[in-house]
């Protein structure tokens, strides 16, 4: 038994290498169920529960390689070589979009496994190909009147977080081997960003309903659609004569299915990732 560093690890789920991954991190679950009866003396006597197993990835980019509700395969190599697999249903993924500092933009998906993990010295991944990192410079939240018009630059925004996820529906039962599965159930969308402004009426009024873009390119050819969203609570609304801080207000947006446009109850289309194709919902 020795010791190794993971500076040569890598990610993949089915066929598919992650290009820019950055790091990945998994739980084993054991679920260790506990009784106390007259034979364990006060103490108490433990035994094994359902198996489980979670976990977390990171990389660079504006678009994910894998999306919530996807049923992957993962392969986790330590080295190239040795790691483990298992398959899971990634059931968030959070993009970062940092435009005040130019960071790099960064994606974070959440797993959850629906079969054994598996640990190997046989999880070969080859090396990915050479990938560009895009620029976060220009890209603003836009919003659209739910009557129609232009979207609307919302100026001053400086830091810009998606957040997509479907909840996990965990079962277990006499066929399952001792494993907990899950299927995916309800789905939802989130857009948090931060704006400078020196009006407030400037913002967009809580609890009021858009149409929302989230452009991955400074021309906005390239965006995150998403039909419709509302305002939620509104914060960081700080003025500090002590400090001179600047105002920056954090403003959430929740997704919202059904809207009234021109007073006709109408369904909206969901989220459509850059490429086109629609996320959610995945039926008619």
């Amino acid at each position: 038994m020795g010791v190794i560093s993971t500076r040569k690890s890598r990610l993949k789920g089915d066929l598919t290498i992650v290009p820019t991954f950055r790091s990945a991190n998994i739980t084993r679950v054991s679920n260790l169920q506990e009784i106390v009866h007259a034979g364990t003396l006060g103490g108490r006597q433990r035994f094994l529960g359902v198996k489980d197993w979670n976990g977390t990835y990171e990389e660079y980019g504006l678009v994910p390689t894998f999306w919530p509700g996807d049923k992957v395969t993962w392969y986790g190599s330590l080295d190239g070589t040795a790691g483990w697999s298992g398959e899971a249903l990634v059931t968030q993924t959070v993009i970062t979009i940092p435009v005040g500092t130019k960071a790099p933009p960064t994606i974070a998906g959440t797993f959850r496994g629906v079969a054994a993990l598996s640990c190997s010295d046989e999880t070969e991944i080859t090396m990915p190909s050479a990938s560009e990192i895009p620029e976060t410079e220009g890209l603003c939240v836009q919003l659209q009147s739910l009557a129609g018009g232009a979207y609307v630059n919302q100026d001053g925004t400086n830091e810009i977080t998606i957040t997509l996820s479907v909840e996990a529906q965990e079962f277990h039962h006499c066929g399952s081997s001792g494993i907990m599965d899950a299927n995916e159930g309800l789905w939802d969308a989130q857009i948090s960003y931060k704006r400078y402004v020196d009006d407030l009426t400037a913002l967009p009024a809580e609890g009021n309903p858009y149409r929302v873009r989230v452009p991955i390119d400074a021309v906005g050819t390239s965006y995150y659609q998403f039909e419709f969203m509302r305002v939620g609570d509104m914060s960081d609304i700080l003025l500090s004569r002590e400090t001179g801080e600047l105002l920056n207000v954090t403003i959430p947006l929740f997704m919202s299915m059904i809207e009234l446009v021109d007073a006709v109850a109408t369904r909206g289309s969901g989220v459509t990732k850059p490429a086109g194709e629609v996320w959610r919902p995945d039926e008619d």
